[in-house]
C-alpha cells in the first residue's frame, strides 16, 4: 500500500496553482488586448468620419458653386434668346 507523502500533495497543489494563475492571467491579458484593439478600432473610425465629414463640405461647397455657375449659364442663355427675338421683332418691322 502505498504512503501518503504530503510533499508530493505540496507539489501537486503548487502545480493546479500555477496552471491556474497562468489561466487567469493569460485570460486577463487577451481581454486587455482585445478592450487596447477596440479603443484603436474606435478611434480609428472616429478620424475617419472627421475626414469624411471635412470632404463632404468640400463638396457641398463645390456643389454650391456649380450651382451658382448653371444659374448664371441659365441666364446668359435667357438674355441671348431675348437679344434675338427683340432683333427679329426689329427685322420684321
Amino acid at each position: 500500500m502505498p504512503v501518503f507523502d504530503p510533499s508530493v500533495a505540496i507539489n501537486l497543489a503548487a502545480v493546479a496553482t500555477a496552471v491556474v494563475a497562468s489561466a487567469v492571467w493569460l485570460k486577463s491579458a487577451l481581454v486587455r488586448q482585445r478592450h487596447e484593439e477596440l479603443e484603436q478600432l474606435a478611434d480609428t473610425r472616429g478620424e475617419r468620419i472627421k475626414d469624411q465629414e471635412v470632404r463632404i463640405l468640400e463638396l457641398e461647397k463645390a456643389v454650391a458653386e456649380m450651382r451658382g455657375q448653371m444659374q448664371a449659364i441659365q441666364a446668359l442663355k435667357a438674355t441671348e434668346i431675348a437679344d434675338q427675338v427683340v432683333a427679329q421683332l426689329n427685322a420684321q418691322k
